[in-house]
């Protein structure tokens, strides 16, 4: 386990916020808008989404929104092949792991793609180890959506939250969705979580993921995807469905079989991209100045 830097630690300290995007939160004192359960957007009934697509299109409030056009936002990317097993796997499974090596975009293609998954009717939180983490990746995806972070992608950690009423992705630290989940277990206004990075395991981070095990066993209505480049992903595809790790090596076949539960959750396994590599040997054109060179 490693413990967090002041600088990570999402569990104290003062929150700012645009007052555009603050609101009262009931049963909460303060109403921290950055460690409250996001609410359903379009009021108090969670509105339906607009899914696919570039355009823009109308919610219950009247307000213009943005599409998720996953087609482009995963142009180039690797992972784009893997989204109709992602979306299949939520679809039988309501859970999947994503293994995926670095570069193949799963950070990027992941929380849109649940975003439009069928069922999903809420805002799609997405875990980040650190604050940087988190803004980078919300600033990237509206930069891919053609909108401005506080739009339809946001965030919120520690000091810094920019969310709107329309904000269907939003990234935040586990500090902050561990403080969510114990004010309201619930996660009114949530229509699915992804826990991205899982292996950079901490207090947090392994709270937040067993609390969302629970939960999901009184709210099998909501998604839950982990993903990270190096996953165990047997063990936490167990955990997902319900069983237990077990024991032996976490990394092999057979580490292990799941106690009555569930079935392990699918795992979405998306291979590294291989480059051709030419090695050229380009000798010095100056001599060598001694037997060292």
């Amino acid at each position: 386990m490693r413990g967090h830097d002041d600088d990570d630690d999402d569990n104290g300290g003062h929150h700012v916020h645009d007052a555009a995007t603050e609101w009262a939160v009931p049963g909460v004192p303060g109403g921290d808008p950055a460690v409250a359960p996001a609410r359903p957007r379009g009021g108090a009934e969670a509105s339906v989404r607009p899914r696919g697509g570039a355009e823009s299109a109308g919610t219950a409030t009247g307000v213009r929104v943005s599409r998720f056009d996953l087609d482009r936002i995963g142009r180039g990317l690797p992972f784009a092949d893997a989204v109709p097993g992602l979306l299949a796997a939520l679809s039988a499974a309501g859970t999947a792991v994503v293994q995926a090596p670095p570069g193949t975009g799963k950070t990027t293609l992941v929380p849109p793609a649940v975003a439009v998954a069928d069922g999903v009717a809420g805002r799609v939180v997405v875990t980040q180890p650190r604050r940087v983490a988190a803004r980078s990746a919300a600033r990237r995806l509206a930069q891919l959506t053609g909108t401005e972070p506080g739009g339809l992608v946001g965030y919120s950690v520690r000091g810094d939250s920019k969310v709107g009423s329309d904000t269907a992705v939003e990234f935040v630290t586990p500090g902050v969705l561990v403080r969510r989940l114990i004010a309201d277990p619930d996660l009114p206004g949530v229509g699915a979580v992804v826990l991205d990075e899982v292996h950079e395991r901490d207090v947090e981070s392994d709270l937040a993921f067993a609390l969302l095990c629970e939960i999901r066993q009184l709210r099998d209505d909501l998604p839950v995807v982990a993903m990270s480049a190096t996953v165990e992903a047997g063990r936490f595809a167990r955990l997902l469905g319900g069983g237990h790790a077990g024991g032996g090596d976490a990394g092999g076949a057979g580490a292990g079989v799941a106690e009555a539960g569930g079935a392990p959750a699918p795992v979405v396994d998306v291979p590294a991209v291989l480059h051709p590599l030419e090695v050229h040997y380009a000798p010095s054109p100056a001599p060598r100045l001694d037997a060292r060179g």
